[in-house]
């Protein structure tokens, strides 16, 4: 049967486990998930005046409600995860999406809902654009316009605080996602509700658009690349670009990930996938949604043996690489989910 148990900051959170599946869990003075604990609850509840920091992954199989501060957080090397299989009620939580260099690009997407464009500018550091003082780099993806031939800055359009060239008022989402450069390192807050169901996003229906979407994971939970290949393979252009892109912010690339990474997308990561312009929709499902405990983005998990070699190039101090995996499941020809 169903068991309590309250931590009033002297119960050890090392009791929590997968084992813990039909118990009711009550934080009243603030705890932490360590990075390296997984656990399943059936109802979790924090009180006011506390908070509860997942950096470690949890799943909540009743109902979660939150008085206090619920927190899902992330480092240079790891990135809690949340997963709420049966929520009803509205959950506000908080997700610390960490940036480990500043001023770098980096592909970011809302794992909150309900959470604006300037309320997200409101409470975060985002670098002023030195060209035009009026603009940050909060840049979302033109979707209709943009082209493969044109630069980064004909194809995302720049927040400016003096106009509406990216309406304030815009819900960041699944469907909106976002490039963002930051002054300092440390972290993005994102503070909204729990997203509680699919998500789905509407294609573009447009002949004269690139095909390219831009969207991102919209739970504080890891998506499985696999799962999402497999479940939106029909919509995908096909052959190699049955893939996610993401954005390696330490080479300044975009990385294609497929079944062959065996990867997972993190919380808070944006990335392209190539659809065509004839509409339809693309679905990110709870399914998909799985605790990773290694590193964030794009890895596999911990005890994935998966041989690789990586080439580089380097043209006039371009540099460009080359993952080389290695599957018995390999042919001579285009290998789709696994070429890229």
């Amino acid at each position: 049967g169903e068991i309590d148990l309250v931590f009033n900051g002297n119960t050890d959170i090392g009791i929590l486990s997968n084992d813990t599946a039909t118990a009711n869990v009550f934080f009243n003075k603030d705890t932490i998930l360590p990075d390296s604990q997984i656990a399943t609850i059936n109802n979790l509840h924090v009180a006011s005046g506390a908070t509860f920091t997942i950096n470690g992954g949890l799943t909540v199989n009743g109902e979660a409600t939150n008085q206090g501060q619920l927190v899902v957080s992330s480092d240079e090397n790891s990135s809690g995860s949340l997963i709420a299989n049966n929520q009803v009620g509205d959950l506000e939580m908080t997700y610390e999406r960490n940036i480990e260099i500043a001023n770098r690009w980096n592909s970011i997407s809302s794992p909150v809902t309900g959470l604006t464009v300037q309320e997200f500018m409101n409470s975060n550091d985002v670098r002023t654009r030195p060209s035009n003082t009026d603009q940050r780099y909060l840049n979302i993806y033109d979707h209709i316009n943009a082209k493969e031939e044109q630069t980064f800055n004909e194809n995302f359009i720049y927040y400016n605080t003096t106009d509406q060239s990216v309406p304030h008022n815009t819900l960041l989402s699944a469907s909106n996602a976002l490039m963002l450069r930051k002054d300092t390192a440390g972290k993005y807050n994102f503070t909204g509700g729990l997203k509680k169901d699919n998500a789905v996003i509407n294609l573009v229906d447009d002949s004269n658009a690139t095909g390219w979407h831009f969207i991102g994971n919209p739970y504080p939970s890891f998506i499985s690349v696999e799962k999402f290949l497999d479940h939106n393979e029909t919509n995908l252009l096909g052959d190699a670009n049955n893939a996610l892109f993401i954005f390696d912010e330490y080479r300044y690339t975009w990385q294609p990930l497929n079944k062959v990474n065996n990867a997972f997308i993190a919380p808070g990561q944006a990335f392209f996938i190539k659809t065509g312009n004839q509409g339809g929709q693309i679905e990110i499902t709870k399914s998909m949604l799985e605790h990773n405990s290694n590193d964030i983005f794009g890895d596999a998990p911990v005890g994935t043996i998966n041989p690789e070699m990586r080439l580089r190039f380097d043209s006039n101090s371009v540099l460009r690489y080359a993952r080389i995996f290695y599957s018995d499941e390999a042919t001579s020809n285009t290998d789709v989910n696994q070429e890229s």
